[in-house]
């Protein structure tokens, strides 16, 4: 079999006659597969090659149905914020308003909020390695954000291109 490479002059070239027939596949044994390319030369500027695909004529882009699905996405979270806002909100007038003897009864019972209360305000073991992840953190998931953004904006100014 030989080599060729990308920009070489290939010569026509046929099958053999025996590989034209029905192949009978035994197991451990070599399959021959076949097949025939002819490139031909195109006008299409590199830049337009997709423009025979991007062409949207029949479909157009659902503006409603992406506003739709983005309030829908807003008013969930909205909704998962205000049941944490009274869920925490309830629990420190809970335990504000206890005085010193029944605190001091709640506490074999305590739960929720007052019991993560002292591991939240703590200082970690290594601030700065807290530090740096967090603020990798951030960088990641700000070019995540900056990238979902911006990647639509590129493919509507492509189509736009390709429209006029």
């Amino acid at each position: 079999m030989e080599e060729h490479h990308v920009y070489d002059s290939i010569p026509s070239a046929s099958c053999p006659s025996e590989l034209n027939k029905a192949q009978i596949i035994r197991q451990q044994e070599r399959v021959s597969f076949t097949y025939e390319v002819e490139f031909e030369e195109s006008n299409t500027r590199w830049p337009s090659r997709w423009d025979a695909y991007l062409k949207m004529e029949g479909a157009r882009v659902h503006w409603f149905s992406i506003l739709n699905s983005l309030m829908v996405m807003f008013f969930l979270a909205g909704i998962v914020f205000v049941i944490f806002l009274r869920t925490v909100r309830r629990d420190l007038t809970r335990y504000e308003e206890l005085d010193k003897e029944s605190q001091a009864q709640m506490n074999e019972e305590l739960s929720g909020w007052k019991l993560v209360v002292g591991d939240v305000f703590r200082e970690p073991n290594q601030p700065k390695l807290l530090s740096v992840m967090v603020g990798d953190g951030v960088q990641v998931l700000g070019m995540a954000v900056v990238t979902s953004v911006l990647q639509p904006l590129v493919l509507c100014l492509q189509l736009h291109e390709v429209c006029y």
